[in-house]
């Protein structure tokens, strides 16, 4: 019965070990085998010993020296019994050294093949980012391909979004609808427009309409071009579509009510069949209404009455008349702030509070997913250039619904 407990419990072993590591499956196998035999051979043993015990105690001993041949019959027996156990012990105990021998060698080896791919991947991925265009690799190449539309005369161009910070030599085009406001009131701490040092403390009126920038525009064009040559430049981008929708919000639904008298009112009339005097007056457009309105050939071939808070990057900024050090990402916004600001050693002088933004991709999806593919086609088109500019994708299953 104890050898019997012991092929259960080296059993039980086996299988206990196969969950644990699978990869032992082949080895557990072949050392099951040889203690089944093993284990099988000892019960024959006990059973063969047993008989013979047995049948000694019960028989008639005829004679003393039949009982004596009988005795060393049975100590010979007793003595092989013992000495095959010994080997067989000695044979397991063998294989469980080897066993474990080899599932250290196996542990090394997958610890040196995995360490290999790790570095393998590393590699790879520093090899990508070598690889990967740069912003101004980018830009260059853009303007390159757009080069007859996107390329004006120096003195065709306004630099009325460009703010100049003369203490720190700096230059900041600044965008609506891309943290505009933030930069804004940070630009005028730098600048000293202001004792306040923190940014977040500025409300968005002050920041757009009481501090008083100093613009690029008010300055004579040689002055401008030596700016421009020598001072740190910078601005803020972000997903088109998603300024696209965030401005709409704001300033058409619920929106503004400049925005909706001089935009909301004109938009509903002319894109709304038999609109009713009621809803005119509500100016607040559907936003399909308002992408038939940004995507009207009229209103494409005129862009300079399209309001600043959606018109196209390049029309405000001049990426490709103007070489720009350094393009923040509104997706990013509060490390490539933390980054510039460190960069130029200006950390010290302000501070600010990070807020996330109010339009995420589920907002951005539930306005573009109203349009019809043809639709959307024609908005992609209308900021084309400013995707590939700054490297946005558009992938149109994302907005199919």
């Amino acid at each position: 019965m104890t050898v019997f407990r012991s092929l259960i419990g080296f059993k039980a072993w086996t299988f206990s070990n196969y969950i644990e590591n699978p990869g032992k499956k082949r080895k557990m196998n072949h050392i099951a085998k040889k203690a089944t035999v093993t284990a099988i051979g000892l019960l024959l043993g006990t059973y063969m010993y047993a008989m013979v015990i047995g049948n000694a105690a019960n028989s008639t001993i005829v004679s003393s020296p039949d009982y004596e041949a009988l005795k060393v019959e049975t100590r010979s027996k007793k003595e092989n019994f013992a000495e095959n156990e010994s080997q067989k012990e000695e044979e397991i105990t063998t294989l469980e050294k080897g066993l474990t021998e080899s599932d250290s060698l196996d542990e090394d080896e997958l610890s040196a093949e995995e360490e290999s791919t790790v570095e393998a991947d590393y590699e790879e991925e520093e090899q990508e980012e070598e690889d990967e265009e740069t912003d101004s690799e980018r830009i260059e190449r853009v303007c390159q391909k757009y080069k007859s539309s996107l390329v004006e005369e120096p003195s065709k161009l306004s630099y009325h979004h460009f703010h100049v910070d003369n203490r720190n030599k700096l230059l900041y085009c600044f965008i609506p609808k891309t943290a505009s406001s933030l930069w804004k009131a940070i630009n005028a701490i730098l600048n000293g427009k202001t004792s306040e040092t923190n940014a977040s403390k500025i409300n968005n009126y002050t920041a757009h309409f009481v501090i008083q920038p100093e613009l690029l525009h008010h300055y004579p064009a040689k002055t401008q071009e030596t700016l421009l040559e020598s001072y740190y430049k910078f601005t803020v981008v972000r997903h088109p579509f998603y300024r696209l929708v965030s401005g709409y919000r704001d300033k058409l639904n619920p929106g503004k009510k400049w925005f909706k008298k001089t935009y909301g009112t004109k938009i509903i009339r002319k894109y709304r069949p038999k609109a009713t005097v009621k809803e005119i007056r509500s100016g607040t457009p559907t936003f399909s209404e308002f992408v038939d309105y940004l995507t009207d050939p009229k209103t494409v071939a005129v862009p300079k009455r399209v309001d600043d808070h959606w018109t196209q990057y390049h029309r405000l900024c001049h990426p490709c008349n103007v070489k720009f050090n350094y393009i923040l990402r509104f997706e990013s916004l509060k490390e490539d702030t933390d980054h510039l600001l460190s960069s130029r050693n200006l950390s010290d002088l302000v501070t600010y509070k990070y807020i996330a933004p109010a339009t995420n991709a589920k907002k951005v999806n539930r306005y573009i997913r109203q349009l019809k593919i043809e639709k959307l086609l024609q908005l992609y088109k209308v900021f084309e250039i400013d995707f590939e500019l700054f490297g946005y994708d558009f992938d149109i299953k994302e907005y199919l619904t």
